[in-house]
């Protein structure tokens, strides 16, 4: 949240959990049962009585893709976040390097640089009422 002005942080940290829940928690459940239904269609359900049917356990291997592919996505989304994270850590040690000594990057608030991006953030920051 470095990269967004004070006064706007609580709207950025609203809109980036929006976004997570919509790309996130609503379609991965109808995803993961799409890839099941397609890798093991005769698993729809079981009884406790009974257990798995015989097609269902025919079918063991495609379960085990299933889990298989979407702990690999999981995995991934979680390697590709400590990526970004290490990444934006070595980008602030650069630019506090570069403030050290004597030159400023300007790169945590690139709005106040640029007067378009400026009256946005002012749009939003009067809009906001301090208490």
């Amino acid at each position: 949240m470095l990269a967004v002005p004070e006064e706007n942080r609580f709207f950025a940290v609203a809109a980036s959990i929006l976004v997570m829940h919509t790309l996130g928690d609503i379609p991965f459940p109808v995803v993961v049962g799409y890839v099941k239904d397609r890798l093991a269609p005769h698993c729809a359900q079981i009884s406790p009585e009974d257990g798995a049917s015989a097609a269902c356990r025919a079918e063991e291997a495609g379960l085990r893709w299933t889990l298989f592919l979407i702990f690999s996505v999981l995995l991934l989304m979680a390697a590709a976040t400590f990526a970004a994270k290490a990444v934006a850590d070595r980008k602030m040690q650069t630019e506090e390097a570069a403030n050290a000594d004597g030159r400023d990057t300007d790169a945590r608030h690139p709005s106040e640089n640029n007067p378009a991006d400026l009256s946005l953030t002012r749009g939003f920051a009067d809009t906001r009422q301090d208490v």
